[in-house]
């Protein structure tokens, strides 16, 4: 089922979607980014396939994938977007720092790879500049380690 932000969409806002197998993660990231009046979030997946279904049906500018989803993980699930919807830009959010995992998400498309502890603020930056240069494919200087707690 797919969760949609009731009320009018801002023509200028970036439109995002959220997917990310932590409820709890999925639900704090879009409360982060509806403080950000440039940020829409439109929909939020439990996985990479309803995530997949989401970028069909809601044409978001941006979503943001876990990296590391059961069934349809976040690199698959980028590369399926990326066929279906080129223009629509995919950032993945970890918890783990593996570079084969990091390499696999470039391959795949990511725009751009971040550790979920990261500030908000980097999150949103990341977001708007995905969204307004198509920037990437790129290792930001945004995975620096920062406690966990930011997003737990």
């Amino acid at each position: 089922m797919h969760q949609i932000r009731e009320g009018l969409w801002s023509e200028a806002a970036v439109r995002v979607v959220i997917a990310d197998d932590h409820v709890r993660h999925r639900q704090l990231m879009a409360m982060v980014l509806a403080l950000d009046p440039r940020i829409t979030v439109i929909g939020q997946a439990s996985d990479g396939a309803e995530a997949v279904s989401m970028v069909e049906d809601l044409e978001p500018d941006v979503v943001l994938l876990d990296a590391r989803m059961p069934g349809v993980g976040g690199v698959e699930a980028c590369a399926r977007i990326g066929q279906l919807a080129p223009a629509t830009r995919c950032l993945m959010l970890t918890m783990a720092d593996d570079p084969q995992e990091i390499d696999a998400a470039l391959a795949a498309g990511a725009t751009s790879y971040l550790f979920k502890s990261v500030e908000s603020g980097v999150i949103v930056e990341a977001i708007l500049r995905a969204a307004a240069t198509g920037a990437g494919p790129n290792r930001s200087p945004a995975t620096a380690t920062v406690p966990s707690a930011a997003l737990s």
